[in-house]
């Protein structure tokens, strides 16, 4: 599995509490697999 699947996955599961915590969502932007940068976007709620 690549590094952005799993990156994803990981937040899929953990969106459900974000929303709880923050009232926003985060979205991976991009995924350097040979640095292991991930970049994030959060929207919405009180992180906006």
């Amino acid at each position: 599995m690549e590094l952005r699947q799993r990156v994803e996955e990981e937040i899929d599961r953990l969106n459900p509490r974000l929303r709880e915590l923050a009232e926003g969502d985060v979205e991976v932007i991009s995924v350097d697999e040979k640095t292991g940068t991930v970049i994030l976007r959060i929207f919405g709620g009180r992180l906006h």
